[in-house]
């Protein structure tokens, strides 16, 4: 249960949290080169030779794929991604305890039963959802 003294310090520590991130990202994050996965490399790479082949089997120049093909070698650069709904949504955290409660004080259980029933109805046997 939160009182008003602890939504204070929830604010005031979530302002520092978004400073300290921040002095994190432009201070630690940019003194190094990340790169990505090696699961991510080769998901890129499949999604690009997947790409470049619908591109070739419908008559594109060769030039086009095999520029597709060069991008698509290596593990690109990544960097923090401090511009994530996680990071955006934090300022807003004590204000919704203030307005609705702790989230363990409501439910969305009457939402996700009218989900249910529509996806229910929608459900055919052999190929899983079928369109209206």
């Amino acid at each position: 249960m939160h009182t008003d003294q602890t939504l204070s310090i929830f604010d005031r520590e979530t302002v520092r949290l978004g400073a300290e991130s921040r002095a994190f990202a432009d201070k630690t994050c940019s003194s190094f080169d990340t790169k990505e996965l090696a699961r991510e490399t080769g998901a890129h790479t499949r999604h690009v030779l997947k790409k470049a082949q619908k591109r070739s089997e419908s008559g594109a120049r060769d030039i086009d794929v095999e520029k597709e093909l060069s991008q698509a070698a290596g593990a690109r650069p990544k960097k923090f991604n401090f511009r994530k709904y996680t990071f955006h949504s934090l300022g807003d955290y004590a204000d919704t305890i203030r307005q609705f409660g702790t989230s363990d004080s409501f439910s969305t259980e009457p939402v996700s039963i009218f989900h249910n029933v529509s996806v229910i109805k929608h459900r055919t046997t052999n190929n899983g959802y079928r369109e209206n």
